[in-house]
Order: C-alpha cells, then sequence, then structure tokens
C-alpha cells in the first residue's frame, strides 16, 4: 500500500507553548512517529508540505493551494492523507469533495484536538482511522475520521456532510447525525448501513482556484433581532443560514425587506433543509432556493460553482 501525506498545519501540526500554539514544521513527522509507536508502518509513503498554517487563517488561497496539490498528485496512490486544523476542516474538506466526486481513491482529512504532545491528543487515532479505511481498497471518495471524546471508535464522516462545529467543543458530527460508518479498535471499518447517497450528477467544479475572499457570495446568519446587511451591487448569490429547525423570523419586517431586494436586485438566495413550519412560508415568497445540503457544503458550492449551475445535483456525496 502506497500513501501520500500532505501536510498542512493545524493544530495537529503545531507546537503548545508560553506565546500559544503556533505550526511547527517538524510535527509532521511527529505524527508519523507517534503513529509507529502503536501501530505498524507496513506500506511506503510520500510527504508533501505545501503549507504550514493554522486554518482558522485560511483564505481561498489557502484552499485552493490543497485543492491542486491533491488533484494533482489523486493518481498513483492507494490513497492520500491531509493534515488539516479542526477549525476549517469542514470547509476544505467539502471543496475536496467536490473537486474530487466520489470515483477516487479514499482521501482522509485528519486532525486533531490538541496538539500531539498533549496526552488528550485524538490526531493519532484519527490517522489509524484515515489508514484503515483506505487499507479495505473498496472505499471511495473524500473523507473525514474522526474519534469524539469519550468514544473509543474512530467515526468515518462523509467530507461534504460535516455539519457546523459547536463552541467550546471538539467533537464532529454528520448532518442527521449520520455518518458513514467507523473504524473499531482492531482497525475494521464497519460502514453504516443507514447512510445513503446518490452517484455523482454534477461535473467537477469549472476552476480550482478560489477568489481570495468570496466577495460575491454573500452569507447570512440568523439571531432574533438581527439586522440584515446590505446586498452590494456584487453580490451574485445569497446563503441565508437558518435556525437548527431550517427557518428564520418569517415575521420580521426586515426579513421581508432583504428578500425583497434580493428579489429587485435579481440576486438568487439560497438556504438548507426542508422546514415544514409556517415561518418556513417566507421562502416560497419570495422563491428561495432549497438545497438539501449541509450548510458548509452549500457555501463551498456556491463559491466553487456559483448560483448558475443546478446545485441541486450531487457530488461528492454532499445531497442528503
Amino acid at each position: 500500500m502506497k500513501l501520500l501525506f500532505i501536510f498542512t498545519g493545524g493544530t495537529i501540526g503545531s507546537t503548545a507553548s508560553k506565546n500559544g500554539i503556533s505550526p511547527d514544521k517538524e510535527k509532521p513527522y511527529l505524527l508519523l512517529k507517534k503513529y509507529a509507536e502503536r501501530y505498524p508502518i507496513d506500506f511506503t509513503y510520500d510527504i508533501l508540505s505545501p503549507m504550514s498554517e493554522l486554518s482558522e487563517n485560511f483564505s481561498g488561497a489557502h484552499i485552493s493551494e490543497i485543492l491542486n496539490t491533491v488533484t494533482a498528485h489523486a493518481k498513483g496512490y492507494d490513497g492520500i492523507v491531509v493534515t488539516h486544523g479542526t477549525d476549517t476542516l469542514a470547509y476544505t474538506a467539502s471543496a475536496l469533495g467536490y473537486a474530487l466526486g466520489n470515483d477516487t481513491p479514499p482521501v482522509c482529512l485528519v486532525s486533531s484536538a490538541y496538539p500531539l504532545e498533549d496526552e488528550r491528543e485524538n490526531g493519532t487515532h484519527n490517522l489509524f482511522g484515515a489508514i484503515s479505511l483506505i487499507r479495505t481498497k473498496k472505499e471511495k471518495g473524500v473523507f473525514v475520521p474522526y474519534q469524539n471524546e469519550c468514544k473509543e471508535s474512530v467515526t468515518i464522516h462523509r467530507a461534504s456532510r460535516l455539519s457546523t462545529s459547536l463552541a467550546f467543543l471538539h467533537q464532529i458530527f454528520s448532518i442527521e447525525d449520520c455518518p458513514y460508518g467507523e473504524v473499531g479498535n482492531a482497525g475494521v471499518f464497519h460502514k453504516n448501513p443507514d447512510f445513503t447517497e446518490a452517484p455523482d450528477a454534477c461535473p467537477p467544479p469549472p476552476s480550482l482556484t478560489l477568489s481570495e475572499r468570496s466577495d460575491r457570495l454573500l452569507r447570512v446568519f440568523p439571531y432574533p433581532g438581527m439586522v440584515y446587511p446590505e446586498i452590494r451591487d456584487e453580490t451574485r448569490a445569497i446563503l441565508l443560514d437558518t435556525y437548527h429547525s431550517g427557518t428564520v423570523d418569517g415575521k420580521s419586517p426586515e426579513a421581508h425587506a432583504f428578500l425583497k431586494e434580493a428579489n429587485e436586485k435579481r440576486v438568487p438566495v439560497f438556504v438548507t433543509g426542508n422546514a415544514v413550519y409556517e415561518s418556513a412560508r417566507i421562502f416560497d415568497e419570495y422563491g428561495v432556493t432549497r438545497l438539501f445540503l449541509s450548510p458548509i457544503a452549500a457555501y463551498m458550492k456556491l463559491w466553487l460553482y456559483g448560483a448558475s449551475t443546478d446545485l441541486s445535483l450531487s457530488r461528492g456525496g454532499d445531497a442528503f
């Protein structure tokens, strides 16, 4: 088995000091060393390190560099491991899912809740989950293996189906709490019988080079008493995030004014989910498009494809 390791920084590639947690270019080798202390290195591997950055500092340029590095080396390996910070893990994971689709040797994004010297680190376990999945030589596409706190097994998530992480918790979940599968202590992968996905229907993105900032995409988050932002002339699409039930304040005059302005400026508006509450009637009133994707996947799909593509078509297992 031949693997490619692509190290990009993040907590899994950082050192903790009195000045805080900072990227350390020597940490990729510590990850492999710690893995070798627990499990046999019965595979060959190559290493690339296109960057060493905390993922919260990522822009479109960083994600683009990872996309282009992975796609340039997608052939010739049984699997690829991309180390990544947890903060923006879901964004890069979704982007890779769209870039590669589901007909590619497995690409696994591996992260850690704590630096590798910390006894609480789960990066070594997550790497074990990734290599165990790749070892099956059956699964294809992009995945995120992650061991949540107080759990022995490593959960395998489809990369385009991660939910938004909760503040102050080192936990990763799939939308609808339906992951792809899990790897137990013995290294055996078990696919979740309840997980279903449609085959790729959407083509690859026309370009894997994102703008530095998603300045043509406006993303809006709901909160009680919210003030809606200005829709600038350069805005080409709006992603309206919702509460967990898929709703916003449907009685808010500000919400109506915002969606009316979007219609007048012919800027398409998207939400995720299929809310059935009366408050969701506002979406139908203003022709808002509902997408059955995770909000993070919807954001990355809009950034990569723009609003002119039929975003309801599946790619990389994103649709649920």
